[in-house]
């Protein structure tokens, strides 16, 4: 995990910027620039709450009209589970001005970082169930789960 951390500087062009041009670490640039209200939202986001609701493990707050209209599809729990659960990423920083292919960069380091925290959530959270944590490819790139 760490050299996906320390790997990750290389996506924030702003830290080059620092120091008369000698660059700063991620880690201190957000000692310096970050704000408590900002990680508490990210926590949020990167260590959601999960609950069980009826035969589901949903990420909250979920719409239960969304799930009823699921399940009159006819999909399996587990696709229904998928479609409730799912974290869009184009969702996620509307107002992100980044150049695309920087911008695609960045969400896909952030897709990995979020699917392994949100395996060690559902472990801690969970541990007699099994989930599978998925990166969504393509134009619904987001971040989902299932119980297995």
């Amino acid at each position: 995990m760490a050299s996906e951390m320390s790997g990750a500087d290389d996506l924030v062009p702003e830290l080059a910027l620092w120091n008369n041009g000698a660059g700063i670490a991620l880690d201190d640039w957000i000692r310096i620039v970050g704000r408590a209200d900002h990680a508490l939202g990210f926590g949020a986001l990167f260590w959601p709450k999960v609950v069980k609701f009826e035969d589901y493990y949903l990420r909250e707050p979920f719409d239960e009209s969304h799930l009823r209209g699921w399940e009159k599809s006819g999909a399996t729990r587990a696709q229904i589970e998928v479609a409730v659960n799912v974290l869009l990423f184009d969702q996620i920083f509307p107002q992100d001005e980044a150049a695309t292919a920087l911008k695609e960069r960045q969400t896909e380091a952030m897709a990995n970082m979020m699917r392994d925290m949100l395996k060690a959530k559902l472990q801690v959270d969970f541990p007699d169930q099994t989930f599978n944590v998925l990166v969504l490819e393509g134009y619904d790139f987001g971040l989902s789960f299932h119980r297995a």
